[in-house]
């Protein structure tokens, strides 16, 4: 079984938020200045976009996964067990908005990009991700 991106793994808290019109399910999101999710690039990341979001526009509202562990957009080689963590910021490709990253106490990844947790493979570019 294939899990999606911003799909649960096990459940945890989802919250509404406004979104700026750019995110996708299971990017890592903060807010901007304005109170709207956004992809994550720098800043504070604040959870994961759920599989329910689909095509939307600025100002409509989607579903953010806060804790839980969940299907999350992160950086080619991030690997499960990871003492360092996740964190968003800049990656050695560049084009990473919404995009976890190594290093940092954010979050952390249960499984390997692209690999598989608890009986459910991942898309490349995903990996199950632990929120708070």
């Amino acid at each position: 079984m294939v899990k999606k991106p911003g799909q649960t793994v096990y459940d945890g808290r989802t919250v509404t938020f406004e979104s700026d019109g750019s995110v996708s399910a299971g990017d890592a999101v903060m807010l901007n200045s304005s109170g709207q999710v956004t992809p994550a690039l720098d800043g504070d990341l604040i959870g994961i976009v759920s599989d329910t979001v689909g095509s939307h526009s600025a100002g409509d509202m989607v579903e953010v996964h806060v804790t839980g562990i969940v299907v999350g957009n992160v950086a080619s080689g991030v690997t499960a067990g990871s003492t360092s963590g996740l964190t968003v910021g800049a990656s050695a490709d560049g084009d990473n908005a919404g995009e976890l990253i190594s290093g940092g106490d954010e979050a952390h990844a249960f499984s390997d990009e692209g690999g598989a947790f608890k009986g459910a493979s991942l898309d490349t570019g995903y990996a199950a991700v632990h929120l708070g």
